[in-house]
């Protein structure tokens, strides 16, 4: 009952928060602390979001654009918790989300509004026209990617029998109080898969039980998705692209390219390694900005090495686009 009037309230977006709660607390009988779950678990919350979620909230935000509003957390953040499928947020929370998927706050002229970073706005624009260059070429084109699944996973809306208030009733009429809910979440299942226009691949499908309730990505490792991905290769059609996204798990470097963390004995023998020049008696900072400018050479991706060898092409999607693959 106490989230129901939460919800209503957050309908009336001029009220402050501290109003909302107020209002709520006053209406249900219940303390001010009772109506806002404790801040430590608002922390963890943006932890907890999955891909899917994430890609319903920037879809949120840009049906902002679409409509030429912009779109302010207050706003963005009252349309996602009116929707039933997604989780409540308090406005911090929210702030940090947003921030977690490259949502940046700028000032435009005279309006200031959220917007995508650069980086990710020329990625996307990268890997759409590359997606139609491909198309146009008529290469198949695969998509890969990863989930879970509960064994509790059941509708969020049923139909019910508005006239049966009681189990009293329920016996005296022979009637039901309706189907029963799963007692809880239950075993996850973890799923791996990879399709096409002509539907999923054959003998692709990867399966196996989670023994953790957090984020699936965190008992997905480099090691067992290359081993699938090998298995998968030979399966797709010639000369295919497969597009997938940029988990940790995708995108294990053939070597380990010096970086911040690497001490200046390391950096020094990985570019003799590689026969750059660099001067005796450089500092560590100076190194690495050698290192920088080769980077990029040196930092090609595990699967990359395996896709061509088979005759394939894999195509990196931007982060938090997973509505691309």
């Amino acid at each position: 009952m106490v989230l129901n009037v939460y919800k209503t309230e957050l309908l009336h977006p001029e009220q402050s928060m501290s109003d909302i709660v107020s209002k709520t607390a006053a209406a249900t009988g219940v303390g001010r602390s009772s109506v806002l779950p404790r801040k430590e678990n608002y922390d963890k919350l943006s932890e907890n979001v999955d891909d899917f979620d994430r890609n319903a909230i920037r879809k949120k935000v840009h049906e902002f654009f679409f409509r030429n509003e912009l779109p302010s957390i207050d706003k963005v953040v009252t349309v996602v918790n009116e929707d039933a499928d997604l989780a409540n947020f308090r406005r911090t929370t929210f702030y940090k989300l947003l921030r977690e998927m490259n949502f940046i706050y700028v000032r435009r002229a005279r309006d200031s509004m959220l917007i995508d970073r650069d980086d990710i706005f020329l990625w996307r624009q990268r890997y759409l026209r590359t997606v139609k260059r491909l198309r146009d070429e008529g290469r198949p084109i695969y998509y890969l990617d990863e989930t879970w699944v509960n064994a509790g996973h059941t509708q969020s809306y049923v139909w019910v029998d508005d006239t049966i208030n009681s189990s009293k009733r329920t016996f005296v009429s022979g009637l039901s109080t309706g189907s029963k809910g799963p007692s809880g979440k239950g075993k996850r299942l973890i799923i791996a898969h990879i399709g096409s226009k002509a539907g999923f691949v054959e003998g692709c499908l990867w399966t196996f039980e989670s023994k953790k309730s957090g984020d699936y990505r965190e008992e997905m490792c480099a090691e067992t998705f290359e081993k699938w991905f090998q298995d998968v290769l030979p399966r797709l059609q010639e000369n295919a692209v497969i597009v997938l996204d940029n988990a940790p798990y995708h995108s294990r470097t053939k070597e380990k390219v010096p970086n911040a963390n690497s001490n200046k004995h390391e950096i020094s023998e990985w570019l003799k390694s590689k026969n750059i020049d660099f001067e005796d008696g450089m500092l560590k900072k100076e190194l690495l900005d050698i290192v920088k400018n080769h980077r990029t050479a040196h930092n090609e991706y595990a699967i990359y090495e395996m896709a061509n060898n088979a005759g394939k092409t894999v195509l990196i999607i931007p982060p938090y686009h997973c509505e691309s693959s």
